[in-house]
């Protein structure tokens, strides 16, 4: 039995790497805007925005009955280890292949880099080296609104990310194999297709109706729905139907994710990477918070699972109440 020093050595080592890999993770979404803002039309963002996001939720959705299988099969240990070599191939990918601007890459014609540069006149409100832009959009009303409206939303999405299999499994008495890991996979499967439905509409919208209804009508309606389905799904008794109705739950939060990263990216398209950084800081605060609170609320307090996990609830509505007063269509430049 390992001793009490080396148990705390291992658990310091490990929430030493657990914020390293936070830190490098952290620019990943930013930069993603800034790429989308500057690879695609203005306008057009949503969909290219909500792939990526299907990307995200396919991979947890495969990673929930792997870790699973690995962890019965070769330990804990082993999760940590599969996926390493799927990364770095990836990155080496990118920068094989990727450029920042779409004029230097080799497969861009002349016809696509014309549509690609169409409306880019918005993209001239605020000049990429003006300084203080940051002070700025820290006091922009539209983006601390979108922080916090993040913020919110996000208090659900690390419900399921952090403490979804493990309510499955000890609440709600599936299996771990059998049943729980690829039951804790369908929110993931049912989000990737939410996202891309939420991508396409918020594009459609934007075009149809200025990005003032359609960010805010995907971002408001999807959090409503987040609301409805996550108390429904609690409180429901057959175990199957709750897992079903709270599929729909994350499904509602990845559809309207899309309407966020395009309603930050048009109130400061020049500097799409500062802002959307501010907006996720509102996820990564929820992140922190929600791992740790959950347990100590529903076990340490003794409020119970249901309770705690129906919380949530309130931060979605929250979210959607804040869309009602996000304006996407006066971009930074209008409002200094």
């Amino acid at each position: 039995m390992a001793s009490s020093g080396s148990l705390a050595l291992v658990i310091g080592v490990l929430v030493v790497v657990r914020f390293l890999v936070g830190v490098v993770h952290a620019p990943i979404f930013p930069v993603q805007a800034v790429a989308i803002a500057a690879w695609f039309p203005v306008g057009h963002w949503g969909l290219p925005t909500s792939l990526s996001s299907a990307g995200l939720t396919l991979g947890a959705a495969a990673t929930q009955p792997l870790v699973a299988a690995a962890m019965i099969a070769w330990g804990w240990q082993s999760a940590f280890y599969i996926y390493i070599p799927f990364g770095v191939l990836l990155f080496l990918l990118w920068w094989w292949y990727a450029t920042d601007d779409p004029a230097a890459h080799r497969a861009v014609g002349a016809a696509e880099l014309a549509l690609i540069r169409s409306g880019r006149e918005v993209l001239e409100g605020v000049p990429a080296e003006e300084k203080g832009t940051w002070l700025r959009l820290l006091r922009n009303r539209d983006t601390l609104l979108l922080a916090l409206a993040y913020f919110s939303m996000n208090v659900v999405f690390y419900l399921f990310f952090t403490w979804f299999l493990h309510y499955l499994v000890k609440v709600r008495g599936f299996s771990l194999l059998e049943d729980g890991g690829w039951l804790a996979a369908l929110p993931w499967l049912t989000g990737c297709l939410a996202a891309v439905a939420g991508g396409w509409s918020c594009d459609a919208l934007c075009i149809r109706l200025g990005p003032k209804l359609g960010c805010r009508i995907p971002g408001a309606c999807g959090m409503a729905a987040t609301a409805v389905f996550l108390v429904a799904g609690l409180h429901v008794d057959n175990g199957y139907l709750a897992v079903a109705l709270m599929s729909l739950c994350f499904a509602s939060t990845q559809f309207t994710e899309a309407a966020f990263w395009e309603a930050q990216t048009f109130l400061a398209p020049a500097h799409a990477g500062s802002g959307t950084g501010i907006m996720n800081t509102g996820a990564n605060i929820a992140g922190v918070i929600v791992g740790p609170l959950v347990p100590w609320l529903a076990l340490d307090q003794g409020f119970g699972w249901v309770p705690t996990l129906g919380g949530a609830a309130g931060f979605a509505l929250l979210s959607s109440v804040l869309w009602l007063f996000v304006r996407a269509d006066r971009p930074l430049a209008s409002v200094a």
